[in-house]
């Protein structure tokens, strides 16, 4: 598979945009997508990092790289994320900024949203985004569960990493949603001085996005209606442990 081949500083610069934007969605990132009734859009993230989980992601960094880091890395190598995104012909990297110390700021589009998470002809695994048109009305469907998972993490160039081993869905030994805030209660402990309970911090931190269409939504399941589309406010531990399947879904016309 071509996610082997990705070297390890690219992975890990892909690994902890992927897991920083999942992990600590209620700690600074902002995600907006917009799709177009031909399948195609744009979206953007921001992440504005705590001085805290800079030293967790700096010392995981320096942990799993070992002589390929330094304490001087960054946290976002903006020339590796560049190189993961170009490894994929339907997503486009528009833009993408470090202004300061834990932050980052990409925009990206996207060509056909059915084939972002493309994946071998031989895979048996359900389609993670479908979609499908049924006469002007336009169906994006979401089925996200611990198998087909993997897509997401070969989309980052993270399969197969022991970031994603140890913070990805496990589909041979799942865990609860409370055994992975333990986990992260142990791994987060020591950087969270003055910052109250860890506990109640990963209780209270979601996976946001705010889906945006081209025209009216005319159904959805999964979020709550606002004015410009669709607000998808998903529990952290939910979406890193998928005990159960996710599924998400938006009519628009």
């Amino acid at each position: 598979m071509f996610y082997k081949k990705i070297p390890v500083q690219i992975a890990l610069s892909a690994a902890v945009m992927v897991f920083a934007g999942v992990l600590f969605s209620g700690c600074g990132v902002k995600q907006q997508i917009h799709c177009k009734k031909d399948g195609s859009g744009y979206g953007s993230v921001e992440v504005n990092l705590s001085s805290e989980l800079q030293a967790y992601l700096k010392d995981l960094m320096l942990g799993l790289a070992g002589a390929e880091a330094s304490e001087n890395s960054s946290i976002f190598d903006v020339n590796a994320i560049e190189l993961a995104f170009g490894r994929f012909e339907h997503l486009d990297l528009k833009k993408i900024e470090t202004p300061g110390n834990g932050r980052l700021s990409l925009e990206y589009s996207f060509s056909d949203i059915n084939s972002v998470f493309a994946k071998d002809a031989t895979d048996n695994m359900k389609d993670i985004i479908s979609f499908s048109t049924n006469g002007e009305t336009k169906r994006i469907q979401v089925y996200l569960d611990n198998e087909n998972f993997i897509h997401v993490a070969r989309l980052a160039g993270i399969a197969g990493t022991s970031v994603y081993d140890a913070l990805g869905p496990n589909k041979k030994h799942p865990l609860t949603e409370q055994e992975y805030t333990d986990l992260l209660t142990f791994a987060l402990e020591e950087y969270s001085e003055g910052t109250g309970s860890i506990q109640e911090v990963i209780g209270n931190s979601n996976v946001n996005i705010n889906f945006t269409v081209e025209g009216n939504v005319l159904n959805q399941r999964g979020g709550r209606l606002t004015e410009q589309g669709v607000l998808f406010s998903i529990p952290v531990t939910r979406v890193m442990t998928l005990a159960q399947p996710l599924e998400l879904m938006v009519e628009f016309r």
